[in-house]
């Protein structure tokens, strides 16, 4: 009975995410064409996208600690109805002003959630079935971001940037409805010894635990080699394979296509592969294949690099949501992922901006080798680092007891 209900709880909140994440596509392309429509300026365009990073960090001090503090699902439905209502905001809009702050305050939004679907996802399916939990995730957002786009644009083609909002704003409903349909199975309130204990800081939890500060720091590595390697992949595309959007569209499809690969044979021998090391490795391997892209002088062998590049990121990304799930302790869970969350949008700026600046001053090739060999450069040594600080965490304790 109780795994009946694992699954019942895990199928309602994987399609509710999945149906949100498709709408996300609606208004990713609906605020790019329509600012660019109002305004005529690629920076004005790409400073809407750079402000839904922003909030992450901003409020990272808070949204765990709300996370941490009250009933997820209350707070997961109130969120996303909240963001129903922004979102209608949209349509009657024709200022670039008024668009980048809606999309301020709605990424201020997501950014209290993210911690939330954390801490909610282990509540719903009990940390012993994490791992397969964040591989059927993987797996239906993988065709989500296989099939959206293509659809959102058509459908952008055809109709008003309005049309587009509103199917975005319908699409938060789904989560917040989901939430009356699912059922708690784990508890995540602190052990009866810790309940009157001061609230730790984020820093502390981490400081504590080196393993899970070794995640997090292994993570926002990758996360900047990734998206300077993004950030120069269609001028890759365009300058040196010269080509055209088609064939980034094709290569955007075989990554997020790997996941329908990776991600069912994590739900299915995830458990037997879980491992600190496994997920460096792999954040290893990708940026190996970063740099392979570099040598890859047609289109078949890009494509062929996009799917490998595609299975061990989804490797790598299910390992690291499950790890840090399974170790950060339970009652803390929202202060951890709001700092991994932070560390990561952070990473994802300084890459972008990195990665242009670099292909500016050096060129498309060198800047693409220069990410990807810092990336590997910064990885290797981490795993010994961890170990080093937690074997000096252990006698600090040991000094103090």
């Amino acid at each position: 009975m109780a795994m009946d209900r694992v699954q019942r709880n895990l199928w309602t909140i994987t399609l509710a995410a999945g149906i949100s994440r498709f709408g996300d596509h609606f208004q990713t392309l609906a605020v790019t064409t329509l600012t660019y429509a109002l305004t005529g300026s690629p920076m004005a365009a790409a400073l809407q996208m750079a402000m839904t990073g922003i909030p992450y960090v901003l409020w990272a001090r808070w949204t765990g600690r709300v996370a941490d503090r009250f009933d997820n699902r209350k707070l997961f439905a109130l969120a996303n109805v909240l963001r129903f209502l922004l979102t209608l905001l949209y349509i009657p809009t024709k200022d670039p002003a008024t668009i980048l702050a809606l999309n301020f305050l709605g990424s201020s939004v997501a950014a209290f959630v993210a911690p939330a679907r954390a801490r909610l996802l282990r509540q719903l399916v009990g940390k012993e079935n994490l791992m397969k939990a964040n591989a059927r995730q993987s797996t239906i957002t993988g065709a989500v971001e296989l099939i959206g786009p293509i659809i959102a644009g058509v459908f952008l083609v055809r109709t008003a940037p309005g049309w587009a909002f509103l199917v975005n704003a319908l699409s938060y409903l789904a989560p917040a409805l989901a939430m009356a349909l699912v059922h708690q199975v784990e508890s995540l309130a602190p052990a009866a010894s810790e309940a009157g204990a001061p609230e730790e800081s984020p820093w502390a939890i981490l400081k504590a635990r080196p393993e899970i500060m070794l995640l997090l720091v292994g993570n926002a590595v990758f996360q900047l080699g990734m998206w300077a390697t993004n950030a120069l992949f269609y001028p890759f595309v365009h300058d040196v394979l010269k080509e055209g959007a088609d064939v980034l569209g094709w290569s955007i499809s075989a990554y997020f296509g790997a996941s329908l690969i990776t991600g069912p044979i994590m739900e299915r021998w995830g458990n037997r592969l879980r491992s600190n090391g496994l997920m460096f490795l792999g954040f290893g391997f990708a940026s190996l294949v970063w740099l392979g892209y570099t040598f890859a002088y047609n289109v078949p062998l890009m494509l062929a690099l996009s799917v490998f590049d595609g299975i061990v990121f989804t490797l790598a990304s299910v390992l690291f949501n499950t790890r840090v799930q399974e170790q950060a302790p339970g009652h803390a869970l929202g202060r951890v992922f709001a700092v991994a969350t932070a560390w990561q949008e952070t990473a994802c700026f300084v890459g972008m901006l990195g990665g242009g600046w670099l292909a500016t001053a050096w060129g498309i090739l060198p800047g693409m080798r220069f990410f990807a060999v810092l990336t590997l450069a910064l990885l290797i040594p981490l795993p010994l680092v961890g170990t080093w600080l937690h074997r000096r965490y252990a006698e600090r304790t040991d000094a103090a007891s």
